[in-house]
């Protein structure tokens, strides 16, 4: 008889990034494929709690994850900031609110392994995030 298969830890780790990625971008001013990519995560999240047999296992991967995304956005962003001229401009308060958003992953992290908070938090601007095709509503829930 055959092995029921099961997916690994890394497989669900690399399909939580992409979820995970999914949901930001994808589910950007589309509320219904954002809830369907949030329910998928949950499951992800529950089956890697199972795997490492640790609560919030899955939930720290999850916010590591986020963390390495949004270090990609801010890196892409200041990029483009830095070729200058006043078409630039408006990059700078992205990179900002980006950045008001990696703390609130850290944060996050912080939560579920301890240590100090950081209450800057008020960089972050959900409207200039859906501009540019981004959401990171439910992700930390």
């Amino acid at each position: 008889m055959l092995k029921q298969w099961e997916p690994s830890i890394a497989f669900l780790i690399d399909l939580l990034s992409i979820v995970t990625l999914k949901s930001i971008k994808l589910g950007c001013n589309n509320p219904e494929k954002k809830e369907a990519y949030e329910k998928e995560a949950r499951e992800i999240m529950n089956l890697l709690d199972k795997k490492f047999k640790r609560k919030k296992m899955g939930k720290l991967i999850r916010d590591v994850q986020i963390v390495i995304l949004i270090n990609e956005f801010i890196w892409a962003n200041e990029t483009k900031a830095r070729l200058g001229g006043d078409e630039q401009n408006h990059l700078l308060p992205l990179t900002h609110s980006l950045n008001g958003m990696r703390q609130t992953a850290g944060n996050d992290i912080i939560r579920l392994l301890g240590g100090r908070k950081d209450l800057n938090l008020d960089r972050t601007n959900k409207e200039l995030f859906r501009k540019y095709g981004l959401d990171f509503g439910g992700l930390f829930e």
